[in-house]
């Protein structure tokens, strides 16, 4: 039997929330925007501006279908959670369109791939999913639980240099080992419930495609054609394998077999 995971256990976004704005998605940010960017992204309306909302469930995903239904499970940062974008709008929901699948969106902003193995670790085992979706974020992303917090809190470059801890952990030796790590454990799981796992990452696969590249509400975070395009280059990747170059490319390595840490002389 398992357990219901405790809340604890995921992200820092809101539990419960419906809002029109979030942190990074502000409106005193949108209304600070320059007019002609805005316009070029297609954010100038007002009506379509202010008719965006986020809204969450008690873990903070933003997420309403209930976890004990089928469906498939989509991983990542901000770019899944689909910030500056509708819901509707995001890369698992277009995904589940092209693949006639309801895909639980399990993004959170901040995160990465540690924080992707730990919701594997639950819902993958609570849900059995066939397919897990990994839209991989950098790997210059940790994270590691707060005991004052009560709560697991991602660092990357955002964090403050007196964090001698984050900054230990940030370093490209160990980021890239704890990473590749939580890749491989995400991995395991997947191969122990009988599921696919597929696994995009965006800094290479929108190389060359900046007819596209227009952004979300924020204008920092990927616009609804960019989550289309996402979508349609999982309906059509084939399952992730472990290999010295895979593990390479999930962090756009040069040349995977001459990493120090992963594969050292």
């Amino acid at each position: 039997m398992i357990t219901r995971p405790r809340r604890m256990l995921f992200g820092s976004e809101p539990r419960n929330y419906k809002s029109a704005w979030m942190t990074g998605d502000t409106e005193e940010m949108y209304l600070n925007q320059d007019p002609e960017a805005l316009k070029t992204h297609g954010w100038d309306n007002k009506a379509k501006a202010y008719s965006l909302n986020y809204t969450t469930n008690e873990y903070g995903f933003r997420e309403e279908r209930d976890y004990r239904l089928t469906g498939d499970m989509a991983l990542g940062c901000s770019f899944t959670y689909g910030m500056g974008v509708h819901k509707e709008d995001t890369w698992p929901s277009m995904l589940g369109g092209l693949t006639d699948r309801h895909i639980y969106n399990f993004g959170m902003p901040g995160h990465g791939l540690m924080g992707a193995f730990r919701i594997a670790m639950h819902f993958a085992l609570l849900l059995k999913p066939k397919n897990v979706y990994i839209l991989a974020p950098g790997f210059d992303r940790i994270e590691y639980f707060h005991p004052h917090d009560s709560a697991w809190v991602p660092h990357g470059g955002w964090s403050e240099p007196s964090d001698e801890v984050a900054m230990t952990m940030l370093g490209q030796e160990n980021a890239l080992l704890l990473n590749s790590t939580a890749l491989c454990g995400i991995k395991g799981i997947c191969d122990s419930i009988g599921a696919n796992m597929y696994m995009i990452h965006p800094a290479i696969e929108m190389q060359g495609k900046d007819d596209i590249d227009v952004m979300g509400r924020d204008l920092v975070h990927p616009g609804r054609l960019v989550q289309k395009e996402y979508a349609k280059l999982f309906a059509t990747t084939e399952p992730w394998t472990f290999t010295h170059q895979n593990i390479g490319a999930a962090f756009t390595l040069p040349d995977p077999t001459h990493s120090p840490v992963l594969f050292p002389e």
